[in-house]
């Protein structure tokens, strides 16, 4: 497990940043975390969880696991970004 947090100087930043982030993936599904969120977990060892809530934008990975569950670290970290 590992996880990056940024914190941009305005939501539009962020909201590039997670777009930028979102077009190189190839097969996402979008959960509901924060404002804009995407997952991908083709691959099924190894899943990547991205959100963005105001102007933090949050990437979660989890490697080498096949019954890990990504979201519940999503469901941690989201309540914790606030204004």
């Amino acid at each position: 497990m590992q996880n990056t947090v940024a914190v941009y100087r305005s939501i539009d930043y962020a909201s590039r940043a997670f777009a930028r982030e979102e077009t190189s993936q190839t097969v996402v599904t979008h959960p509901g975390y924060g404002d804009e969120c995407f997952m991908n977990d083709s691959v099924a060892i190894n899943k990547l969880l991205v959100f963005r809530k105001d102007n933090v934008v949050v990437w979660i990975w989890l490697q080498n696991d096949k019954k890990g569950d990504i979201e519940s670290y999503a469901k941690i970290i989201e309540p914790k970004i606030t204004m």
